[in-house]
């Protein structure tokens, strides 16, 4: 049993790793790869880490962490294909594999500050693995061996002595992330920008249990259109790729209809082709109002905790403009907890309070001793870095909503606090009355505080 250090730790690699469905495989000492066809469990994971098998895993819609797969090659190749895309160990990791003269190269992938889908990671690279004779990890279909397990040792300069897989870890996600727009000869793939899309609200929240709908299929006559979307939306929350989302929900309808679909027994083509076409809109539907699946959205656009709330009220002295600005800093370091500096584009900065006010608050807080900014950016191409000194929180214990990290002040704080309460927080830093006007700001707006909405 882990303790609960270790147990954050597992999580963390879970989270950014592990794709539980519809099938992984394993391989014990001096083996073959076998396929097995069902959910991953923990104890097959351990395992791996304990290097008693190894584990492999398809890809997920959007990955986080992505590897350039070298086999048969020398070590002075696997630098000049690292240096040739700009990689170093500022934002990459080089590791030993099981069989000799090969490395997997592990980094974690953006595309112009947002995290890709697997299709965009294959798009972008395929022209270089291809002149180099490498492959890159995750893909749709072939299952890749996990990282930290038997045979797999780190083989940069300052990381060689790491010998559990919980440091292995940690250095690995202090890196920096790795830009595929900067990968050269892949512009000619995109030759033409998508049009500005503004969403109306998303609601991710379904109707029925869609896991009960999965084990035990449909429950009554003309049930399987909203059954299916239902399924769809659950498979892609847990961040499945879209063709195993059509794979799935084909393989449910196939052995699940239960004599409730007419159309099933009528024209099963037809059914499949609908299911393709429902998962198709509903994933295309989804990326362009950039709304990210669950994990993808907790790791790249934040998320808080109860004690960050407090600690900002205090910190920016009940001051509502500035909790709002450090809320949403706070929220998008949290999963970068680790890194030692983040790069933070002044766009974003601006979004999270505005063109006049931004500056003010980072003194303030560099004032207080929370902030570092960097000094070295160049206009259009680097951003200044951040360190910011904070008791950070793990992502267990988010502010969630079924399932999802809120997204704004507001949705925190009538998650978290009573009007009353939170009107007490503030009363220990501003008048009655200013206190009394921000929580009614904050408890009265106009938006729903649990429906999610494009940021």
């Amino acid at each position: 049993m882990l303790g609960p250090e270790s147990q954050n730790h597992f999580d963390d690699f879970k989270n950014l790793f592990v794709q539980r469905v519809p099938r992984y495989a394993v391989k014990s000492s001096g083996g073959t790869w076998r396929t097995r066809n069902h959910a991953l469990h923990d104890a097959e994971i351990l395992k791996h880490l304990d290097q008693q098998q190894a584990v492999a895993c398809l890809g997920r819609w959007y990955p986080e962490y992505a590897a350039l797969d070298m086999d048969d090659v020398s070590l002075k190749k696997v630098e000049i294909i690292r240096a040739g895309l700009l990689m170093d160990d500022s934002n990459s990791s080089l590791y030993s594999s099981e069989s000799i003269n090969s490395y997997h190269l592990f980094f974690r992938p953006e595309y112009n500050g947002k995290p890709p889908t697997v299709n965009l990671l294959q798009t972008v690279l395929k022209t270089y693995a291809k002149n180099n004779g490498i492959e890159i990890y995750p893909q749709k279909n072939r299952a890749f061996r996990l990282p930290f397990g038997r045979g797999q040792k780190p083989l940069d300069l300052q990381e060689t002595y790491l010998k559990t897989w919980q440091d292995q870890l940690y250095w690995l996600e202090k890196k920096d992330d790795f830009d595929l727009s900067t990968v050269r000869m892949h512009q000619q793939l995109f030759d033409f920008k998508p049009v500005e899309f503004k969403p109306a609200a998303v609601d991710l929240a379904g109707s029925v249990d869609a896991a009960a709908l999965l084990k035990y299929g449909l429950q009554g006559p003309s049930s399987r259109d909203a059954a299916q979307f239902e399924i769809i939306r659950h498979l892609w929350r847990q961040n499945v790729t879209l063709d195993d989302a059509v794979r799935i929900l084909w393989s449910w309808i196939s052995k699940k209809h239960n004599g409730y679909s007419r159309d099933f027994q009528k024209n099963p083509v037809a059914v499949r082709d609908h299911i393709r076409h429902q998962a198709v809109n509903y994933y295309n539907r989804m990326q362009l109002r950039d709304v990210l699946p669950d994990q993808p959205h907790k790791s790249f656009k934040g998320y808080v905790c109860r004690p960050d709330i407090v600690e900002i009220v205090k910190i920016c002295e009940g001051n509502l403009p500035r909790i709002k600005f450090t809320f949403e800093l706070v929220k998008y370091m949290n999963p970068r907890r680790y890194r030692d500096r983040v790069d933070i584009h002044r766009d974003k900065l601006v979004a999270w309070s505005s063109n006049r006010t931004y500056r003010r608050h980072l003194e303030h807080l560099e004032g207080k001793g929370l902030l570092n900014r960097g000094s070295g950016y160049f206009v259009g191409v680097k951003s200044k870095s951040v360190k910011l000194n904070w008791t950070y929180q793990s992502d267990r214990d988010a502010v969630l909503f079924e399932g999802r990290a809120v997204e704004s002040l507001e949705k925190a704080v009538r998650m978290l606090f009573k009007p009353a309460d939170f009107r007490e927080l503030l009363g220990g830093y501003v008048s009655r009355q200013a206190s009394h006007i921000a929580t009614k700001r904050l408890f009265d707006a106009s938006t729903n505080a649990y429906t999610y909405i494009h940021d």
